[in-house]
């Protein structure tokens, strides 16, 4: 099924507690999604400015599996980064991951050791980028959450551990969620 099916996840953040959930968004794409809430620390959490610009980690590499028993290997979105994003039409910014709510763009999007640093600039003059910016700033939505697709020989299934190690996906979205 790799190369076939869609799955999002939260950056895996620090002083955050982990939940999972499986929805169908607003196209008809079954998403799968480990949660990790996003804490206040120095390594991970992201932070937000009045302008709407805002920094943080999509991804973390390495570490324990999530609770599908995937680990993200670093160098896993390189290709994905260096062809554009998806398609070569780069990386959406979607709110909680609908394909019909774009919610900005992301200025800079790097792989370093620790996993996929982010920075993106909310559209804080429309009436979803102010929402947005008004719930982040709150902290009703925590967190940021990758969609994408595994790509073909993208993975390594460890039987023993039962653990996937990705080791290549097709960036599809980044959303900040909550």
């Amino acid at each position: 099924m790799e190369g076939t099916t869609t799955y999002v996840k939260r950056a895996t953040i620090v002083n955050g507690a982990t939940a999972n959930i499986a929805f169908t968004n607003a196209s008809g794409t079954e998403v799968k999604s480990n949660f990790i809430t996003l804490g206040c620390s120095a390594a991970g959490a992201y932070t937000l400015v009045p302008s709407g610009i805002f920094t943080g980690y999509a991804s973390m590499f390495g570490g324990e599996p999530d609770d599908y028993g995937d680990v993200v290997m670093s160098g896993a979105f390189k290709d994905t980064l260096e062809k554009g994003g998806r398609n070569g039409f780069g990386v959406a910014m979607l709110w909680q991951h609908d394909p019909s709510k774009p919610l900005g763009v992301w200025s800079s999007i790097d792989e370093n050791s620790k996993g996929l640093k982010v920075v993106g600039q909310l559209a804080i003059n429309t009436t979803l980028g102010k929402d947005a910016y008004e719930l982040m700033k709150m902290g009703a939505v925590r967190g940021l959450s990758i969609g994408y697709r595994v790509a073909k020989d993208g993975a390594k299934y460890d039987e023993g551990k039962k653990i996937r190690k990705l080791k290549q996906v097709d960036l599809w979205e980044i959303s900040p969620v909550t």
